[in-house]
């Protein structure tokens, strides 16, 4: 009784589950290569309010219990950014 029955829903820290922590990975990972890309001359000052509004977000993820904001689209826009993040470093 009381063990997790999926993967996802293993708590291996602090009672958080997996699923919980790789959401808001995706949004820590996506705010951090929005900092980055926020340092090139041609990304506006958009880059920086979005990137740190995504690593607030997936920080209240795994600090609260309270439901929170998930689709496939996390994980992609996560892939997208550090894509384009090292994308812009390399030029």
């Amino acid at each position: 009784m009381g063990e997790a029955r999926f993967v996802g829903s293993a708590m291996p820290l602090g009672g958080v589950p997996i699923s919980r922590l790789l959401n808001a990975a995706c949004y820590i990972i996506a705010g951090i290569a929005s900092l980055i890309l926020s340092s090139q001359p041609q990304v506006g000052g958009w880059a920086v309010a979005l990137g740190l509004a995504a690593i607030a977000y997936g920080i209240k993820i795994v600090i609260t219990k309270t439901s929170y904001w998930v689709s496939s689209a996390v994980y992609v826009v996560a892939i997208f950014s550090v894509l384009a993040a090292m994308g812009a470093l390399t030029q």
